[in-house]
């Protein structure tokens, strides 16, 4: 369904004196449907930026990009749209993906209208059955962001990313921001969705416990190179570079 070629990711720092700084380097990744690919390394690593570059958030330097059998590297706009309904990411503070000054009634049908994916009359509904699919009621939808908790507000981040019925979904770290109590449920979330309709998940985490819970596969990001992957079991069992030695005895498995 979806895979990464080679991809090679630089940066230009400086004003005057132009550094090339390269974040990720010569990575390849591929998921199918229904798929949780682990994507882990300690921080800074080129995690969240390996993130973007698979839904195009930001162009790859070197390398192709492919969805559903089509190169997507250096897609059209139009395209580019038309991919974007299907190719989603969650980022780690809900907060920053919600704008303070709507409702969470507006915030829910932005998307639906973004993507004109029904007619205005048919939007209320629409808003129920997302509040309904991710355990929300309908009294907050005349709230702020400031007014609901850190669950209720990834709940609503969920709830705009599912209502454009995505393929492939990358989480980058959804639950690390939030109470331990509550992470388990955005979790169960998550992976009820995903059977419900067969997406691939692509998880950025640095906690090896929640990568070996979720995931089938794991690839190890070290220095913005993929060090190590394979079945999670497999290279939980024998870890062959040192990264991820490390992280396995910082999660003490």
């Amino acid at each position: 369904m979806f895979k990464m070629h080679h991809i090679t990711k630089f940066f230009y720092q400086g004003q005057i004196l132009r550094r090339k700084r390269q974040v990720v380097q010569d990575v390849s990744l591929s998921l199918a449907p229904g798929e949780t690919l682990g994507l882990i390394g300690p921080s800074g690593a080129g995690k969240s930026t390996i993130g973007k570059l698979a839904v195009r958030l930001i162009k790859p330097s070197h390398g192709r990009l492919s969805f559903e059998g089509r190169d997507i590297t250096h897609a059209s706009r139009s395209i580019a749209k038309q991919v974007r309904t299907k190719m989603q990411i969650i980022f780690q503070d809900p907060q920053a993906s919600l704008h303070p000054g709507k409702t969470i009634d507006n915030l829910l049908r932005e998307p639906l209208r973004l993507h004109r994916l029904m007619s205005r009359a048919e939007e209320p509904g629409a808003v129920k059955r997302m509040l309904h699919q991710v355990g929300l009621n309908a009294d907050i939808l005349n709230r702020y962001p400031k007014a609901v908790s850190g669950g209720e507000k990834q709940r609503i981040v969920i709830a705009r990313v599912m209502a454009v019925k995505p393929r492939f979904v990358v989480l980058d770290e959804p639950t690390s921001m939030l109470d331990v109590s509550v992470q388990a449920n955005i979790l169960h979330l998550l992976l009820t969705l995903q059977r419900e309709r067969n997406m691939a998940y692509l998880y950025i985490s640095h906690d090896m416990r929640l990568v070996a819970r979720l995931c089938q596969r794991v690839a190890v990001v070290d220095q913005g190179r993929i060090v190590e992957q394979g079945p999670v079991n497999e290279i939980m069992a024998r870890p062959r570079h040192a990264c991820t030695r490390r992280l396995l005895r910082i999660g003490n498995l």
